[in-house]
């Protein structure tokens, strides 16, 4: 199981931190990951994220009151933005078909169709939930764990089903066969120099006893 946390540090941070912290004691930390605390020193965290999202099994995407409409430096909205990391993060797991968890804070709602971009339009039909503060956090992240849980199995068991397994050994040997055919010699006719009729006494005038014919 992988899950992977997207988030804007600059709303929900606190949140996100909680709900890391209790998913790393719930799935152990080789299975989430959150930016910051997965990232190894030194390398581009822009192929990082993407490939995380790309590996991941479920996509946690915290939501706050000005998710939708947060702007950038320039005052431009942040999701209208291609490079946006948020919606980069939800656009990847779209494409994958990755089970989508939508995360509502501080008394967030869910963002209308017409408040999405087109390519993560589908993110407004994702069933969510709230996660809400203390004395409500524990309730909240029992079931959230509890669903994970459950997804865990159904994808994990249509992993190792033994028909799955099957054709994809089946896929796997035909591409090899194949690969070795094609790589094969091609090995040409072999040329005697001799012309093929005359093996035949009818060729040369003589039968097969050596005798001339008439």
């Amino acid at each position: 199981m992988s899950i992977f946390i997207s988030y804007r540090r600059n709303e929900t941070q606190h949140i996100a931190d909680r709900i890391y912290d209790r998913l790393l004691v719930e799935f152990g930390r080789e299975c989430v990951f959150k930016d910051v605390n997965a990232i190894p020193l030194g390398t581009d965290f822009r192929d990082e994220i993407r490939a995380a999202v790309g590996r991941c099994d479920c996509l946690l995407v915290v939501i706050g009151p000005k998710w939708s409409t947060a702007v950038d430096d320039k005052g431009s909205r942040r999701l209208e933005d291609p490079l946006d990391f948020v919606r980069a993060e939800i656009e990847a797991a779209l494409e994958r078909k990755v089970p989508i968890i939508p995360l509502l804070v501080d008394d967030a709602k869910m963002p209308r169709v017409q408040d999405l971009p087109a390519k993560i339009q589908a993110l407004a039909y994702r069933n969510g939930m709230p996660v809400r503060p203390d004395p409500d956090f524990d309730h909240d992240m029992a079931r959230l764990t509890g669903a994970l849980r459950r997804l865990t199995r159904v994808r994990g068991a249509w992993r190792r089903s033994p028909w799955v397994k099957l054709a994809a050994g089946v896929v796997c040997a035909l591409g090899i066969a194949l690969l070795v055919w094609f790589n094969l010699p091609k090995r040409a006719p072999v040329d005697s120099g001799k012309d093929p009729m005359n093996d035949t006494g009818r060729a040369t005038g003589r039968d097969p006893t050596g005798e001339e014919q008439t």
